[in-house]
């Protein structure tokens, strides 16, 4: 499981966004990681950064302990605290990529869990 080292906040994505402004410069957000903190907003995050967001992990976590900060599992994509029908509409509507496709991984998938 990730747990966030570098970017852990929305001020630290934008500080990384806007030290290179240009399109290419975007960012990979893993909805998971940052989702284990109780404070996010992906709505409002998404809303300011969708244009920069290149790739899109969508995972889904559950806190464990609240005197851990960061300690989570990882649990169904509609199962946690994230909304996940929200969060994907957000970030589409961003219009990033402008025309472009939206690629969906599908790594976390095996034989026990179908897709």
């Amino acid at each position: 499981m990730s747990l966030l080292r570098v970017l852990s906040t929305e001020g630290d994505y934008k500080a990384l966004i806007d030290a290179v402004e240009r399109p290419a410069n975007g960012i990979t957000l893993c909805s998971g990681s940052v989702g284990a903190w109780p404070d996010h907003d992906f709505s409002g995050m998404m809303q300011r950064l969708g244009h920069r967001v290149h790739f899109l992990h969508l995972r889904n976590t559950r806190r464990e302990d609240t005197a851990i900060g960061g300690s989570f599992h990882e649990s169904g994509h509609v199962e946690g605290p994230t909304d996940m029908v929200q969060l994907v509409t957000t970030w589409v509507s961003s219009d990033w990529p402008p025309g472009g496709p939206v690629r969906i991984s599908r790594h976390h998938c095996g034989a026990a869990k179908p897709c």
